[in-house]
């Protein structure tokens, strides 16, 4: 038992660092089945994480709060962003989400808020190893079950054949900004 705590203290972080970048690599999963290349999962992510940040550490809002607003803020961007980029396709649509990631970067490492190129501090550690796993767990899980939907088959109609997708009645515009 004492050499899986001290294992768990010297890997304990990485482990960690690896069930959040499999949560963002599972998010490129949703995008990719409607056929879209979006380079830009990276950028929510970090909005997400800055926004709960910030909330935690300038304004000592409790933790579910902060996650909480951390991914609303993250939704209302890609929401906002989604309306016009998701007119663009192919290696357009990948430009412009990667140019969208090279400005979030940017202005996270230039805007006080964020702590400039030194980032926040203060962050209490709050998540524990096993909710990560757990959230990666439901997001697969999610993730499986929106791929036998009707909106995961109108996603990969639309990836198969954008226009017999519409001919069909699926509203592209929608599942995709969805």
């Amino acid at each position: 038992m004492e050499e899986l705590a001290q294992f768990y203290a010297i890997y304990g972080s990485l482990i960690n660092f690896i069930g959040i970048n499999a949560l963002l690599a599972l998010s490129l999963n949703v995008t990719l089945a409607a056929g879209m290349l979006s380079l830009g999962n990276a950028a929510f992510a970090g909005i997400g994480g800055y926004a709960a940040g910030i909330l935690t550490v300038h304004f000592k809002t409790p933790y579910v709060v902060s996650l909480g607003g951390g991914a609303l803020l993250a939704g209302m961007v890609a929401l906002l962003l989604g309306i016009p980029v998701l007119r663009l396709k192919g290696v357009f649509l990948a430009m412009a989400t990667l140019a969208f990631g090279e400005v979030v970067r940017i202005a996270a490492v230039n805007l006080d808020i964020t702590g400039g190129a030194e980032g926040l501090t203060g962050i209490p550690k709050v998540t524990e190893t096993w909710s990560i796993y757990l959230a990666l767990a439901l997001a697969a899980y999610f993730i499986a079950v929106l791929r036998r939907s009707q909106l995961g088959w109108g996603l990969v109609s639309i990836r198969e054949d954008e226009t017999a997708a519409a001919c069909l009645g699926i509203p592209i515009a929608s599942y995709k900004l969805l």
